[in-house]
């Protein structure tokens, strides 16, 4: 008895080569290298669309802090249409899209990344100026607030005035100096940044308003030095001359602190039109090296701090600005500002609101106390004051005037006797708003060294104005989901541990003991601190740092030392991660970064599996490394500083212009990165994460499907052919169920709509590299065992 009796029999073309093609035939993979990169094309294409569109992205709440899953809800209101992707999709399918998809796929990093990196902070993760936070100056305990009948402080004349005052009887026997027998107070005053709005602030304290007699000559001080535009030129040229001076000294930094102050004097009350009643003179320039050595030790605060730490010191400065009075016979004024070192020791006296008071001693330990805190992690700017009785030489204006590290025995015989006996009785105009304007008569003008210095001496403590970079609102939202979908943010900051830590805070980042590590090497601290002790400057014996400071507390509000001992420098991370444990992978703030260090951190992220995406400013030129090594890179047109808020930050060149030399630098530098926008255009992130992933997802069970429908198919062939059945299905028909069938069962899986559900799994690490020594030695072992046998 035979089967074939019942089932037939084939030829030998059928048993022999069509039953195995039929077997074969639906594993091969002959439409789905095609359908890969049309679904590449398709995934990269609609994400390119998401960056065109921009109105579906304002999902942010009004306030930072409310719940973020309001914002995840209205993400996944989104419909784009075909037409909006026909185009961008055939662009990327034949390579003509400027996003570089096929040597950084933007879809396959961002659906499965790990680790957001940002390498730069300004601009991007905090608004490009610093706005001010905090208002110091000194009063006297018994002075009472004028009353409104006595100040009117809310009214402006029509000609620009700054305000109204009514002057007040003048006691004869105090007009010089405040009573001896007061009590000199420090006051601060706190102030908030509106968050959405790069200048916009406002007085945290309802009576602030009490203290406008004190504020006043600081709004004026600012509108004629600080936001005076006809001062920036000199200004620029001073700071050029300070940054090089700085590149002797690692611990110094050439911080330019003047920033627009415009809106302050706004809050205070001044117009624009306030500086119109002045004209600009001349303009003087001041500044001295320091010891850091003898600065750490001096500060209480710097040796509170661990020995580890690399502290920077502003570098000290003074500018100041000689101006005339349009009125009141032409008087002439000299505004200063900068570092609160320098000025303080130019100043002898103080403005309490009311009337002149010494500077003493405990005066001084005050001032020096709240600079020295916040000068650690703020940027700190003093304002004085005196009127001039001598005009300068516009010669002066072109020599930067270079004092020793030890000015002390400079100050001392310049010195006025306190109280001062100004003539002509300008105190009687520090009774009203017009406190600080002299009206004396003027002399020759001053054109040597030591006139203008002498100049520059015996003047008035207004106060200080302490300023930060604030973080933006969306950046902080980013972050807190990011965290909720498993995926690590990472700063790589550029400044030290104690100005990063303080922004990270700001940010929402963890900035307990465990939670930085700093780039710089040991050998690199040993390095400066060996320049350092081989300089030949001569002790800081400053009559401002000669006095302790009043309080014990450290200059922040949490411990700086770095309890878990983690590494410090880039060339211990890796021996930690091999011997100890994987904390420094889990950290979200890096300090004290270089470009080739940030460079060397990623690549230490990438080898234990970490999917890295780098966001950093398209107009930093060292950027383009660390594009090129992470695994993808978003270029981010940074939003500029501006000088004043004012003035543009440069003007647009039109088409016929072409593009401008930032423009065509930005292009450049963004060439290694796979996607590129404007900072100020409405573009998530965390929806360009959402929506890779759920790409990725229905790719992935796009891929599993077609699998699965395959090796059914194989397997049912392969079952037939085993028990030698008819050919259920003919070739023709093994043809046209596996490359069109199952392909269009398989894509359709790709059009689902997106499920915010996928940003609550995490993604696991790219553990799927191929070691290749290991599968090489693994594949050798036959052939050797073979010809050892033989």
């Amino acid at each position: 008895m035979y089967v074939s009796d019942w089932v037939g029999s084939g030829t030998l073309i059928e048993m022999l080569i069509l039953a195995p093609i039929s077997v074969a035939l639906p594993l091969l993979p002959l439409i789905f290298p095609v359908s890969w990169i049309f679904l590449n094309a398709y995934g990269n294409a609609r994400i390119s669309a998401l960056l065109t569109v921009s109105s579906i992205y304002q999902t942010f709440v009004d306030d930072p802090f409310d719940d973020t899953d309001i914002g995840v809800k209205k993400l996944i209101e989104i419909h784009l249409k075909w037409s909006q992707v026909k185009k961008i999709f055939i662009n990327v399918l034949f390579g003509l899209h400027s996003d570089l998809s096929r040597s950084a796929n933007i879809l396959h990093v961002l659906g499965s990344v790990s680790a957001l990196c940002c390498v730069d902070k300004k601009g991007i993760l905090s608004w490009p100026n610093p706005t001010a936070e905090k208002v110091f100056f000194l009063r006297s305990v018994e002075d009472v607030p004028p009353s409104p009948s006595e100040n009117s402080l809310d009214r402006h004349s029509e000609n620009g005035d700054v305000f109204e005052a009514i002057d007040r009887p003048i006691d004869t026997e105090h007009q010089h100096h405040c009573d001896s027998s007061s009590q000199t107070v420090a006051e601060v005053l706190d102030l908030t940044h509106d968050r959405n709005c790069p200048f916009r602030l406002h007085f945290d304290d309802k009576g602030w308003k009490q203290h406008l007699p004190s504020l006043k000559p600081l709004g004026l001080a600012i509108l004629l030095n600080t936001c005076n535009m006809n001062t920036q030129d000199h200004y620029t040229q001073f700071c050029s001359h300070v940054t090089c001076e700085a590149l002797y000294n690692e611990d110094l930094v050439p911080v330019t602190n003047r920033r627009c102050l415009c809106e302050l004097a706004k809050q205070i009350g001044f117009a624009d039109s306030a500086q119109n009643i002045f004209s600009l003179e001349q303009q003087l320039s001041t500044f001295r090296h320091v010891q850091p050595e003898t600065v750490r030790r001096d500060i209480k605060f710097a040796r509170s701090l661990a020995l580890a730490t690399k502290l920077k010191f502003p570098f000290p400065h003074m500018v100041a600005v000689v101006v005339k009075e349009k009125a009141n016979r032409g008087a002439l004024q000299l505004f200063s500002q900068g570092t609160a070192d320098i000025v303080l020791d130019s100043c002898i006296e103080f403005w309490d609101g009311k009337e002149l008071c010494t500077l003493s001693t405990t005066d001084r330990k005050k001032v020096q106390d709240f600079y020295q805190r916040t000068s650690l992690t703020a940027y700190c700017t003093a304002f004085a004051y005196r009127p001039l009785t001598r005009n300068v030489s516009s010669n002066l204006t072109q020599v930067y005037l270079e004092l020793p590290a030890d000015s002390s025995h400079l100050y001392l015989p310049n010195r006025s006797p306190t109280p001062l006996t100004w003539s002509g009785g300008i105190l009687g105009h520090f009774q009203s708003t017009d406190s600080l304007l002299g009206n004396e008569h003027v002399e020759d003008e001053v054109s040597d060294i030591d006139g203008c210095f002498q100049l520059q001496c015996n003047q008035v403590f207004i106060g200080m104005v302490t300023m930060q970079y604030q973080a933006q609102t969306d950046m902080v939202q980013l972050i807190e989901q990011l965290e909720r979908a498993c995926i690590r943010f990472v700063h790589f900051s550029k400044e030290n541990e104690l100005r990063s830590r303080v922004f990270s805070e700001k940010m929402g980042l963890e900035s307990g003991w465990n939670c930085h590590i700093s780039l710089l090497s040991e050998r690199t601290r040993e390095n400066i601190d060996d320049d350092g002790l081989n300089s030949n400057c001569d002790g800081w014996q400053s009559l401002s740092c000669l006095t302790d400071s009043t309080e014990q507390s450290a200059p922040v509000n949490f411990d700086m030392s770095n309890r878990a001992k983690l590494p410090r420098g880039i060339d211990k991370i890796r021996p930690h991660l091999e011997q100890v444990d994987n904390v420094p992978l889990l950290v979200s703030l890096f300090t004290d970064c270089t470009p080739s260090t940030t460079k060397e951190m990623i690549s230490i992220m990438q080898d234990y599996g970490e999917v890295v995406c780098v966001m950093g400013s398209s107009a930093n030129a060292d950027n383009i490394g660390i594009f090129l090594q992470a695994n993808a890179c978003l270029a981010v047109q940074p939003q500029y500083p501006q000088v004043c808020q004012k003035v543009s930050v440069f003007q647009p060149t039109t088409f016929n212009q072409g593009p401008s030399p930032i423009q065509f630098s930005q292009k450049l530098n963004s060439v290694p990165c796979s996607i590129s926008f404007n900072k100020e255009d409405s573009v998530s992130i965390f929806h360009l994460v959402l929506e890779s992933r759920h790409l990725m997802q229905a790719i992935w069970n796009c891929v599993q499907y077609w699998i699965c429908c395959v090796i059914t198919l194989g397997s049912v062939q392969l079952v037939n052919t085993f028990f030698m059945l008819p050919p259920i299905f003919t070739i023709g028909q093994l043809l046209w169920i596996s490359c069109i069938v199952i392909p269009l069962l398989s894509l359709s899986m790709v059009a689902n709509p997106t499920d915010p559900a996928v940003m609550q799994k995490a993604t696991d690490k790219n553990h799927c590299l191929v070691n290749f020594e290991k599968y090489r030695i693994l594949r050798s072992q036959p052939s050797w065992k073979l010809i050892t046998a033989f």
